[in-house]
């Protein structure tokens, strides 16, 4: 076998037999409500009992969505149990009796399943006589080949019941079991400074390699022995059974669970990118689950360096760090936090630990909350309404992910659009062409494959799209939520996501996300003094309208070359025909959104007003040479020489500004070095209740 990570933190469950009412007073239990009868599922788990891994042969229900709860005989616990103070024998006259304190006696067989595979069970709520006192709790029966029946009961039942603890170690991964012999972990909240600070470097590695792990589905265990070869039209792949799962939403789970025995429930759990890495390492068979061998995701190549800590209270740590790129210029440094929760330290990065503190419900407190995430290593940023309410909530990318900030009961909250990690990714605003609601679409493109997610307020919605990238073969597959899917599905949930505008992409170089952070703080801290909406300040219009120029020059070159039309690259044709053979052999690809060149205009004007203000009329000629009509579909032509500017510019004073129009003058820049005279001109018009992009000279 292959000994990966174990991650499960799944209740464990322990066995006995049928036997007669309760009588006497025990510590209750709650009982759960299971089917009667259903398939128990073969599994295991490692327990460390006083700080001694102990594998126990168990059997685990699943509920509806898969997840499963292990159930493990209670002749193997009273075996492992032996000689600590937790001890008890197990006897039988008709009924089990389980008798605390008294050691217990092998019967042979502990430690085996009597069983192979899959298994038919009985259950419900059994009672248990407990030395001299009667209890209930949840079991399920099992019959082997020989018609003899075996009684599985939980492991925190018996915990209870029997006064053993039942935990979960982080360090370790693994269920934890404290019989009270003096060998245990000690108590997490008295542990020294020196001991904390030890913990909170080991839970920072383990945290910045969570995501990594689990996109490699590394803590799952294969058999070497189960093999499947499979074809993908491509390349044959060797894929190994998987041991304990049999499906990817167990696997899933399972992936959750690791990562939460990791980082505190107040933060966000994997990425959605992490999360399709793994799922498209399984492949399920004939009932059973298989990893292939060849998938591989490597890290971000930065290392983070705990450097002291800042301050402790009873449940609560922070930390100072750094991230280590060997780069100084690159460098940067940190807080994190570690939390005491469900008697474990976790770990909790500092803004989220800032995002859920006091509640102060007022514009300037958002403001100053979404401040520190700007001055929390922020790598670019943007302001948006989704909701249409008057507060904007906050984009920003830290050089790992992007998240969106909601300002909500007094306190920011935090929610992972897109990962920053390999091909080229964007995030647009898009709207639900059903519904009407707005919300971030997040796309990460490559080689080879293409993601989307749509981020609503009241919906997720993932696409994903694979292909060959090479003359060797050609297949394509498509996906819905993880479902494989037709083509036309595929475009129809394409077709009802409208793309409105681009928030976050590439931009000028590195320049854009630097400009877009300056115009983001500018309007945030005047917001804390109490300027929004058309008075917001010289100052902020200023880093509006330098962003707005670089803007507009990628939106007149996204116009002309038909950016604005969405295309599929699986339906071309040659446009020779419309350009002239002599660029070659130039494509043009079917349009998603419109069948007609009149509707590409309207859409494209409709789309050009959310951006431009509606005095500057949006030109169609550049448009309208790019476009093919053809059999009752729209063509994009494929860009075939058009370049754009290539450099940036620098707006450097306000002209004029009236009560809804703002004038700036400024310079087109190639470089630093290279200053040019002022011969740019650019306006912001205040309309639709915010300050637009107005004309651009």
């Amino acid at each position: 076998m292959k000994k990966r990570i174990l991650a499960l933190g799944l209740v464990l469950c322990t066995a006995l037999s049928l036997l007669s009412l309760p009588a006497a007073a025990v510590p209750a239990v709650t009982v759960e409500q299971i089917p009667p009868a259903g398939t128990a599922y073969a599994a295991s788990q490692t327990v460390s009992i006083d700080g001694k891994p102990v594998t126990f042969q168990m059997y685990a229900l699943r509920n509806a969505s898969g997840f499963g709860t292990n159930y493990v005989k209670l002749r193997d616990l009273a075996y492992a149990l032996n000689g600590t103070a937790a001890q008890f024998a197990v006897e039988y006259d008709g009924s089990i009796r389980v008798v605390p304190g008294r050691a217990y006696t092998p019967a042979g067989g502990e430690m085996t399943t009597p069983f192979t595979g899959d298994r038919i069970y009985t259950g419900g709520p059994l009672p248990l006589r407990v030395g001299s006192g009667d209890t209930v709790m949840t079991a399920i029966a099992l019959l082997d080949a020989n018609g003899l029946g075996y009684t599985y009961f939980k492991l925190r039942d018996l915990g209870t019941v029997l006064g053993f603890g039942v935990g979960w170690d982080d360090r370790s991964k693994m269920v934890t079991l404290d019989t009270g012999s003096g060998s245990g972990g000690s108590d997490a909240q008295s542990l020294s400074d020196q001991a904390l600070t030890q913990l909170a470097g080991d839970l920072m590695d383990r945290a910045y390699g969570a995501g990594i792990l689990i996109a490699n589905a590394g803590f799952v265990e294969t058999d070497d022995k189960d093999v499947i070869e499979v074809d993908d039209g491509y390349r044959e792949m060797a894929y190994h059974r998987v041991i304990g799962y049999q499906t990817i939403a167990q696997a899933e789970e399972a992936a959750r669970q690791y990562w939460y025995s990791i980082w505190s429930r107040r933060a966000p759990g994997p990425s959605d990118h992490e999360m399709d890495m793994m799922r498209h390492q399984f492949l399920e068979r004939d009932g059973a689950l298989y990893k292939g061998d060849d998938f591989g995701v490597g890290g971000g190549g930065g290392f983070p360096i705990l450097e002291r800590m800042i301050s402790r209270t009873a449940d609560q740590a922070v930390f100072a760090a750094r991230m280590d790129w060997g780069d100084p210029e690159m460098d940067f440094s940190f807080e994190f936090c570690l939390v005491l929760e469900d008697g474990a330290w976790r770990y909790l990065d500092q803004e989220t630990a800032e995002d859920s503190s006091s509640a102060q419900d007022s514009p300037a407190a958002m403001a100053r909350a979404m401040l520190g995430i700007l001055d929390a290593s922020c790598t670019d940023a943007c302001l948006l309404d989704l909701d249409g309410d008057g507060v904007k909530e906050l984009l920003a990318a830290d050089g790992y992910t992007a998240k969106l900030h909601t300002w909500q009961d007094g306190r920011l909250t935090c929610k992972e659009v897109g990962e920053l990690a390999g091909g080229y990714q964007s995030w647009a605003l898009c709207q639900d062409a059903v519904t009407g609601e707005l919300g971030i679409r997040y796309a990460n493109s490559g080689g080879s494959y293409e993601d989307t997610r749509y981020h609503y307020p009241t919906r997720d919605t993932k696409l994903h799209y694979v292909h060959s990238d090479g003359e060797g073969s050609s297949f394509r597959y498509y996906y819905i939520d993880g479902r494989e899917v037709t083509r036309a599905e595929y475009q129809s949930i394409l077709r009802r996501n409208r793309e409105l505008e681009v928030l976050i992409d590439g931009g000028h170089w590195y320049v854009m996300p630097e400009m877009r952070i300056k115009a983001v703080r500018s309007e945030l801290t005047d917001l804390l003094a109490g300027r929004s909406g058309r008075d917001l300040s010289d100052q902020t219009l200023l880093a509006q309208a330098e962003v707005a120029a670089n803007r507009m020059d990628d939106l007149y070159f996204t116009r002309a070359v038909g950016g604005f039309v969405r295309w599929d690259l699986t339906d071309s044709i040659s446009a020779g025909a419309f350009i002239g053979d002599g660029f070659g052999d130039v494509r043009a690809y079917r349009a998603i959104d419109y069948q007609t060149i009149a509707q590409a205009e309207a859409g494209v004007r409709e789309l050009w007003h959310r951006i431009f203000s509606r005095r500057y009329p949006a030109e169609s000629e550049y448009l309208r040479s790019m476009l093919v009509e053809q059999d009752g579909a729209v063509y994009r032509i494929e860009n075939y020489g058009l370049g754009d500017r290539g450099g940036y510019a620098k707006v450097t004073r306000m002209v004029s500004r009236t009560a809804d129009e703002a004038v700036f003058r400024g310079y087109w820049t190639y470089g630093e070095d290279e200053v040019y005279p002022e011969d740019l001109e650019i306006s912001l018009v205040f309309e639709d209740g915010t300050w637009k992009y107005g004309y651009f000279d």
